[in-house]
């Protein structure tokens, strides 16, 4: 069953991690984004890195590192 949830990047450069992309099926996302296989949703692709803007005002790279569920899908 298809589980929503945020897709979780951190930083390279300044170790945050994001959870602002949302995706229908947490799951699958991870799974295509880890094969290199991004997936676009709602025009954003969920890949395994991503830019990230620091509070710095610097620009990171990100990395995948999983996903949460949204907590409604979780019960």
């Amino acid at each position: 069953m298809a589980k929503p949830g945020r897709i979780l990047y951190k930083c390279r450069r300044c170790g945050k991690i994001d959870g602002s992309t949302h995706s229908p099926n947490a799951i699958i996302s991870v799974i295509y984004a880890m094969d290199d296989r991004p997936q676009p949703f709602m025009g954003i692709l969920i890949g395994s890195k991503s830019v990230h803007a620091c509070a710095s005002g610097q620009i990171g790279v990100s990395d995948l590192i999983g996903a949460d569920e949204d907590e409604e899908a979780a019960e």
